[in-house]
């Protein structure tokens, strides 16, 4: 027997039985049918171009090789169908109704292509020793088209589930996947020799014997490696459009055509297209696989072949104008993402500050999600912890759905729904100094578009330029601290000194009480000396109060009994009209002696910056899932800038006599309450401070 009669057997067995292996394997998955199938048709080819190359029959040739070739018109769409579940349980969804009736739609057409009687032009020409060429009609090159079209897309389709895999899944499949794109790629050789020359060669299509009988092994050798075909991959959704298989075939579809012209001028060479074209395509495929010169290449396309997405001097004008007056990082923050979401149509754009705990993040400023929702999900310790540790070591943005690092899969794998509610899919890190200051994270875009190669770098320059501007907030909020510090410790000595005055007048007055004790006119002036030196300390006491002293007693109180003891033992002192309007609450878990503190400071500033016979209207309600306390007036207000500017610093107040001290204690109170304070006021309407809590949670109401 010769080499080509031995490989077309030896293809035909080796077929059989691994269809055979796979449905032995699992019989009832659909998988392992479909791939049984696909084999089948492989081993039915080549039965019957074993039958034509043993007869020197024109005629049994000419039906033999028609039939393998009706066989082998149902192996493309079972092979498609094949690669669409192939490892992703997820997208099994697809093979529905309308895959079907397209994929036995094609198998149909090309049934239908070589059954047609111009399918042949002419009798076999018999070639010594055993060696048959069919002329083929123009169905015939359309069947052929068909194969080649349809080995491409099973190509891309194995590469895209290879390449979306994890390591050791990846290990697994590799074998079976190479094995599987050898096979199709040698047809797509084959397929392209028989329509460029308009012929189909049995000596040529003999190199499929040969591939499909070593596929075999290695298709052999991933089953036994993976034991199943039901692996579960994460199949990324951009992966096809930039698929190496399709870019390989364009360029080898190229040469192929190239080589033909080219080997007309060597006619004494009959082999030489034969040689060029399997060379050109196995080059081009090496290259292409090379993931540097995949990223090169797209880098330098994108770069220097594509007009600019965007005006980037216009951006960056209009990003610097935005924020370099911005002195807070808050509003640094909603800037940002504000420019970021307009510039790039993205729907969610958030800023997470990294915290100085181990995996602890914060929401600082978000297009799509409120305080307390970010707060929510940032309370995830377990998944933050994996993104921030993942990010201190990653340079430049990330798509967190198609990257292939171990932390990447684990969150993914893990942690899906999280990143989903959280609206996180790229992620990008702000450094500073080698410090991650923050991390600023992207959902979604209209019309769902994936971020390109210049979107990357647009952002990445802009995490850079606002990371510095964040650390130079911070040194300048250090230095301003500093010196608020600087100046409360001056005020802590004039405190001191009026603590001592007050001893000095105790002192003389217990120095004098023996000698005057009889004298009714004397106790009463020790009496009143001695109450307003007790008011006076404790005036003092609440001003430099439990927080300067660290740390809260928080425990489950119910805040609106709370607000009411306040407002009761306000009520007759205040001057003004004091409304309540208090809603039902869930517990809070709070320190009751200092949220008191609060409560009792801000409706005393209320009722001494309202007007004569104007009241202060105290609420209570739950909003966005926290509980919130409200203090109203209809005083003098507050102007822009000094809300912006000067509101909740030590020291800073409108009253003529005030120290400045209650809100900026207030402040402090809440957020150690993890909590915040807002306020909204305009001069000559009044003034409007909330207070937000968060409510105890099932854990903490057991503590």
């Amino acid at each position: 027997m010769t080499i080509e009669l031995t490989a077309s057997l030896a293809a035909s067995i080796v077929s059989a039985l691994l269809g055979l292996a796979a449905l032995w394997t699992k019989r009832g998955s659909l998988l392992h049918r479909i791939f049984a199938l696909g084999m089948l048709t492989f081993a039915l080819e080549q039965a019957a171009l074993f039958v034509s190359l043993y007869t020197a029959d024109s005629g049994t040739a000419a039906l033999s090789l028609r039939l393998g070739l009706a066989a082998l018109a149902f192996s493309p769409s079972l092979w498609l169908a094949f690669t669409l579940a192939f490892g992703q349980h997820q997208e099994r969804r697809k093979l529905g109704r309308g895959w079907l009736t397209l994929l036995a739609s094609v198998s149909l057409a090309s049934l239908a292509l070589v059954l047609m009687p111009g399918f042949v032009a002419g009798s076999p020409d018999f070639q010594p020793p055993v060696n048959w060429v069919i002329s083929l009609g123009w169905p015939g090159k359309i069947y052929f088209s068909i194969l080649l079209l349809m080995s491409t897309l099973i190509i891309a389709g194995l590469e895209r589930t290879l390449f979306s895999a994890p390591g050791h899944v990846r290990w697994q499949l590799r074998s079976l996947v190479l094995g599987l794109v050898g096979i199709f790629a040698c047809r797509i050789y084959t397929a392209s020799n028989a329509i460029l020359f308009a012929q189909k060669d049995t000596q040529i299509e003999a190199v499929n014997s040969l591939v499909l009988m070593l596929a075999g092994f290695f298709i052999l050798f991933g089953m036994r490696r993976s034991g199943v075909l039901d692996l579960d991959v994460y199949i990324s959704h951009t992966l096809p459009h930039r698929s190496v298989a399709v870019m390989a075939v364009a360029i080898y579809l190229v040469a192929a055509a190239l080589a033909v012209q080219f080997s007309n001028y060597f006619e004494q060479v009959p082999y030489l297209p034969a040689i060029l074209v399997p060379a050109t395509f196995l080059v081009l495929l090496a290259a292409f696989l090379s993931d540097r010169l995949r990223q090169g290449l797209s880098l330098f396309i994108s770069r220097r072949f594509k007009r600019p997405l965007y005006a980037y001097r216009d951006v960056w004008r209009s990003f610097t104008l935005q924020t370099a007056a911005v002195v807070d990082r808050p509003q640094l923050s909603r800037t940002v993402v504000q420019i970021v979401s307009e510039t790039l149509q993205a729907l969610s754009v958030t800023i997470w500050r990294v915290s100085s705990d181990a995996g602890r993040a914060d929401l600082e400023a978000s297009t799509a999600l409120t305080y307390f929702e970010g707060q929510q999900y940032a309370s995830r310790r377990l998944p933050f912890q994996i993104l921030l540790a993942g990010m201190s070591r990653q340079e430049g943005g990330i798509d967190l759905h198609q990257g292939r690092q171990p932390w990447c899969r684990r969150l993914r794998r893990e942690h899906a729904r999280w990143m989903e509610q959280a609206m996180i899919r790229y992620c990008f890190p702000m450094r500073a100094r080698g410090d991650l200051l923050a991390l600023l994270t992207l959902e979604g875009r209209a019309g769902d578009r994936p971020l390109s190669e210049e979107d990357y770098d647009l952002l990445t320059v802009i995490c850079d330029q606002t990371a510095a501007q964040m650390l130079n907030i911070e040194l300048s909020q250090r230095l301003r601290q500093a010196k608020e510090m600087e100046v409360f410790q001056n005020m802590s000595a004039f405190f001191i000194h009026d603590l001592k005055n007050l001893g000095s007048r105790l002192a003389l007055t217990a120095d004098n009480l023996p000698k005057y004790f009889d004298n009714p006119e004397f106790r009463q002036d020790a009496t009143r000396v001695m109450q307003r030196s007790v008011e006076k300390i404790k005036t003092f006491c609440r001003r430099l109060s439990t927080l300067q002293k660290g740390g809260t007693d928080r425990q489950r109180s119910d805040l609106n009994a709370l607000l009411e003891r306040v407002a009761g033992e306000l009520r007759g002192t205040l001057g003004v009209s004091l409304q309540t309007e208090l809603s039902p609450l869930p517990p809070v878990m709070m320190d009751p002696e200092q949220i008191h503190s609060v409560a009792s400071n801000l409706l005393i500033n209320a009722a001494q910056a309202s007007n004569q016979g104007s009241p202060v209207c105290l609420s209570s309600r739950v909003q966005n899932g926290a509980v919130e306390f409200a203090v109203r007036d209809e005083g003098c207000g507050m102007s822009r800038e000094f809300l912006r500017d000067r509101l909740f610093r030590p020291f800073e107040t409108t009253k003529k006599e005030g120290m400045g001290i209650g809100l900026y204690q207030s402040k402090l109170i809440v957020e150690a309450h993890a909590g915040q304070i807002e306020v909204d006021s305009q001069e000559g309407q009044g003034t409007t401070f909330r207070v937000q809590l968060p409510a105890a949670d099932e854990k903490e109401a057991q503590q």
